[in-house]
């Protein structure tokens, strides 16, 4: 579901509806079930919330997550294919991924301090690599930096600066279907 859909500018439902198309999956504007959980019911009055959008693409710098490899996407016209690069060298930054500048809990105890009261890390994206040692797969920290657990650390980071813990993680996995996507590269 778009949420928030009605604070979305018309540009940013166009880019949300496009990168639908893109990996086959039908976006929707109809709101989400309600929530009988009261445990569940601080989200109306969380106020801020950090979403820490990161993965393989920061390594570069230069990248949008997963979509750097996708060639010639419409929302990237302006950047003339200057920000992607193929699937090979996309998925071959894992080998170079050494998040040495990883600190969750610099980055939560600021969110707490400026008036944030949840947090929402990207676990996995649609690029397949997942932050955690997963057990699923041969793109993951399990394969990759010895198996450090990079989701429990921004876990035990929220908790310890007293913030909601969230976390988006994405189904596709184009590494998983590598083989059979272009990619924008032709066939």
């Amino acid at each position: 579901a778009f949420i928030g859909s009605a604070c979305r500018s018309s540009d940013e439902k166009q880019r949300a509806a496009d990168q639908h198309d893109v990996i086959g999956v039908a976006a929707s504007a109809q709101d989400a079930a309600a929530c009988t959980c009261p445990s569940d019911h601080w989200f109306p009055q969380a106020g801020l919330g950090l979403f820490i959008h990161w993965g393989l693409a920061s390594i570069p710098g230069n990248l949008d997550l997963s979509w750097g490899m996708m060639k010639n996407t419409p929302w990237d016209a302006s950047a003339k294919n200057s920000n992607k690069m193929t699937p090979a060298e996309y998925f071959a930054l894992a080998e170079r991924f050494k998040p040495t500048n990883y600190h969750p809990d610099r980055w939560l105890k600021a969110a707490k301090e400026a008036g944030f009261g949840y947090a929402v890390l990207t676990t996995r994206h649609h690029d397949g690599f997942a932050l955690w040692p997963s057990k699923h797969g041969d793109f993951s920290m399990r394969t990759h930096l010895g198996g450090r657990d990079l989701v429990r650390e921004y876990v035990d980071a929220c908790r310890r600066q007293g913030l909601k813990v969230g976390f988006y993680y994405s189904p596709p996995d184009w590494h998983f279907d590598r083989q059979y996507r272009s990619f924008g590269y032709g066939s």
